[in-house]
């Protein structure tokens, strides 16, 4: 009955220790945290470091430049330094239209909307520029991690090339953004090219993870901060900037979005709160109705993805906003009387009909990843009230969903890194979490059951209840002292 007793309390203690040490893995509140998690329990986080290491060697060795002049296409000014894209939705009326710089070509252009037309990849500069933010992150995530001066060099390097050597340079402008193609159009660009460069907010992010490193420094943050001032100038004062910011739809809350983080990286923050409290103040007013849907988004052809894109931009200021001391767009009621939390549950509605709908396709089925970021952003933020957000995530989590979103992974909500539940979906897209611990389970019952056996063969041959008694208490005490110990670390890290 007593050695019986003893392994009971002998298991019970590791399982304490074991689920103390998940949930502290799963707990991480950036990566300096999950740096201290990595330390202690490397067998832990062996998924994550071999997984990290594999995408970091990628953008380590991608020989691409990505750059504005790489692009096949020169401007209609002649100056390959501008950005340069298509329009998306605009096909050519007529036959025969091959080369996309035929602006004297006298064919009208239509609009489809939601359909691509097949030339556009030919402007490269989109690709690139998204390309380029993917791998200066992923760079600056593994300096962070693995302290390799390497990373943060190829991370300078992507910086350097994109936004200030003087050959390879972008423009702090989007003036020929989503051009129309065709003599009646003029080959010009439009605002909603602006759209174009919304993944320019994780540039900041990364820059404050490599600037630490003694062959980067912050020898860049400067001349950066300076193209980004530039760039929040004309953001702001440009007729195609002033014409994005009205846009009351996707388009206007990405503007507001992209705006509000180049003002605060270039040290503008009281233009970026100003900014965020007129949007609440203006047509975000409209932007939900009373059952939680978009109107402006659902007059489109897609109206998941727009719902979700523009639901993607909102939760992104309400964060920014929080940080800047400005509305509580969280809070912000629309004209409808409902707050952002209405268009997420509507969602959740929706994205669980599309999961059970047996006929909604496969590729239809494999976009709804889409909704995971805003999803995670209101949890963090509303919790899980009804208890449907933390189900419907576990089943988003297994459907494919291409690269990370990084408009979760580094928010300006948490400059550190991840939050709790954002580190859930990083973890899941680059397989973070280890589900083989076998690497300490094992050591701690091969030693707790080898100490109890001496223990028990030593206390039998004495023939002393009482004290195997007494001892059982002690072991009890010190596994409640262990509980607490851990639990203890876990909100103190």
């Amino acid at each position: 009955m007593i050695p019986i007793l003893f392994l009971a309390l002998l298991v019970a203690w590791v399982s304490v220790a074991e689920a103390a040490i998940q949930f502290d893995l799963l707990d991480i509140e950036g990566l300096n945290r999950f740096k201290t998690i990595h330390s202690r329990y490397p067998h832990l986080a062996r998924s994550t470091i071999e997984t990290l290491r594999t995408k970091a060697k990628y953008a380590l060795e991608n020989p691409h430049p990505y750059s504005v002049i790489n692009t096949s296409i020169t401007p209609p000014n002649g100056n390959k330094h501008e950005f340069y894209s298509l329009a998306a939705y605009w096909w050519p009326n007529c036959d025969g239209i091959e080369d996309v710089q035929d602006p004297d070509r006298d064919c009208p252009y239509v609009r489809k909307d939601g359909q691509w037309v097949p030339d556009i990849k030919k402007a490269t500069d989109p690709n690139d520029f998204n390309e380029m933010t993917a791998d200066v992150t992923t760079l600056a995530v593994a300096y962070t991690i693995f302290g390799d001066e390497k990373y943060a060099e190829k991370a300078a390097l992507l910086l350097n090339t994109w936004f200030l050597n003087i050959d390879t340079y972008m423009k702090p402008s989007v003036n020929f953004g989503q051009v129309i193609r065709g003599k009646s159009h003029n080959n010009k660009g439009r605002s909603e090219g602006i759209l174009e460069l919304r993944t320019i907010v994780y540039i900041p992010q990364a820059l404050a993870l490599i600037e630490k490193s003694e062959t980067v420094g912050k020898r860049l943050t400067r001349p950066l901060k300076s193209w980004f001032n530039k760039y929040s100038t004309w953001l702001v004062t440009s007729p195609l900037g002033v014409r994005e910011k009205n846009h009351p739809n996707n388009h206007g809350t990405f503007y507001i979005a992209q705006t509000a983080a180049c003002l605060h990286f270039a040290g503008r923050d009281v233009e970026a709160r100003n900014l965020i409290n007129d949007f609440a103040d203006g047509y975000f007013k409209d932007q939900i109705d009373k059952d939680g849907k978009q109107p402006l988004e659902t007059a489109r052809t897609k109206v998941y993805h727009y719902e979700c894109f523009n639901l993607l931009a909102l939760v992104y200021i309400a964060r920014l906003s929080i940080k800047l001391d400005g509305i509580n767009l969280w809070e912000t009621e629309t004209h409808y009387g409902v707050t952002i939390k209405a268009a997420v549950d509507h969602l959740v509605k929706v994205t669980n009909n599309l999961l059970g709908d047996m006929q909604a396709g496969k590729e239809l089925k494999e976009r709804l990843f889409a909704f995971r970021t805003p999803l995670y952003a209101a949890r963090d933020y509303y919790g899980d009230p009804d208890g449907e957000y933390g189900p419907l995530l576990e089943k988003l989590l297994e459907l494919p969903g291409g690269p990370i979103e990084y408009w979760a992974l580094w928010s300006p909500y948490t400059l550190e890194g991840l939050s709790d539940d954002t580190y859930e979906t990083y973890a899941d897209e680059w397989n973070l979490i280890s589900e083989d611990r076998s690497g300490m389970l094992p050591d701690v019952m091969i030693n707790g059951g080898l100490l109890a056996a001496i223990i028990l063969m030593w206390l039998l041959r004495k023939q002393k209840r009482r004290s195997l008694v007494r001892l059982l208490v002690i072991i009890a005490c010190l596994c409640a002292t262990a509980a607490f110990y851990n639990i203890l670390k876990i909100h103190t890290l």
